[in-house]
């Protein structure tokens, strides 16, 4: 591996959008008042690439509807021999659309990887609660697969199934539900066991199955993970020998203050969280996510109800500092 050393000299522009509508039902009139808002339009990086002796530069663009929310970010690269960012198809692109249901919540996010021709869309789709249910990967090519997970939901907003559907398109099949798993949950709401099952793609044979059982103690932490395989000529579960043991003890912890009267500008949604959350504010706002040992995990400055993605952080208990040039706001949030 060559040794690499990056300079990063980040320029940022910024723009001011303001809007103003009026409408008109009978005899009255409903007019909005024009607000004027500092949103973020776009950013370009330059960094030194010690093995080309190029400069790599990436450029980083957003979009926002009337009501402020971030619907659009296209990221494009370029080199000192090709600085042509600014010209769709000529380096290799990416660009994601958000749209929102009318009450402000993320509806679907698309992604698109470009380079002269499509090579490869993603699609999320969230419902009015901004839990998602569902997603699709879209791979152009000869030999490649296309995948749609689907994510099913009880009446209490829990994920009772995952179901991952398989298309081949070079040979023309359906969509075939391939993986799946099931999830039950305790009385006190906590998930007691996954059951885990892959098909083949006729869907006829079971090819395995596993399941995985959590034991919680009284305070409601998971203590215990335990793994299990189906044994297809017993027609029954066998213990895997593969566990998880989790211990807990009690700690001070450092506080993060809270501004009481900010609560009704300021929220994270949905909470609890398992891929990503949002938080509602319409301005620029930066976001610290810190453990329970009140040291800082993440941290991001968002535009708008722009996604902050939780994936990489193990499951629990973390506090979001919320900061606006006018207010500061904390949350706790629940990673599942």
């Amino acid at each position: 591996m060559n040794p690499m050393k990056r300079l990063f000299l980040p320029i940022l522009a910024l723009i001011t959008l303001g809007t103003a509508t009026q409408a008109q039902t009978g005899t009255s009139k409903l007019k909005s008042n024009a607000i004027s808002k500092s949103l973020l339009d776009s950013t370009i990086q330059h960094s030194y690439n010690w093995s080309t002796h190029q400069i790599d530069t990436i450029k980083i663009m957003y979009t926002y509807d009337i009501y402020g929310n971030n619907t659009g970010k296209s990221v494009n690269y370029g080199t000192s021999s090709s600085t042509d960012y600014n010209t769709p198809g000529k380096r290799l692109n990416d660009t994601t659309v958000y749209t929102y249901y009318k009450n402000g919540v993320l509806n679907k996010t698309t992604s698109f990887n470009t380079k002269n021709i499509l090579l490869g869309k993603q699609e999320t789709t969230y419902d009015t609660l901004g839990q998602k249910i569902e997603d699709s990967f879209y791979n152009p090519g000869d030999q490649a697969d296309n995948y749609d997970n689907k994510y099913l939901y009880d009446k209490d907003q829990k994920l009772t199934k995952w179901i991952c559907y398989i298309m081949q398109s070079y040979n023309n099949s359906p969509w075939i539900g391939k993986n799946e798993t099931d999830y039950l949950y305790n009385e006190n709401g906590k998930i007691k066991e996954e059951y885990f099952s892959r098909y083949s793609l006729d869907r006829d044979t079971l090819l395995d199955s596993t399941k995985k059982a959590y034991t919680y103690n009284s305070d409601g932490n998971c203590t215990k993970e335990s793994y299990y395989t189906w044994d297809k000529s017993l027609k029954n579960w066998k213990d895997s020998l593969v566990q998880t043991e989790n211990f807990y003890s009690i700690h001070q912890i450092t506080g993060v203050e809270t501004i009481a009267d900010n609560e009704s500008q300021l929220s994270v949604y949905p909470n609890p969280a398992s891929q990503w959350f949002s938080v509602k504010t319409d301005g620029n706002a930066t976001v610290e996510i810190y453990n329970t040992s009140g040291i800082l995990v993440w941290e991001q400055n968002i535009f708008g109800r722009e996604p902050i993605s939780v994936s990489k952080l193990a499951k629990g208990l973390y506090i979001v500092k919320i900061k606006t040039e006018q207010l500061v706001y904390s949350e706790q949030l629940i990673v599942q």
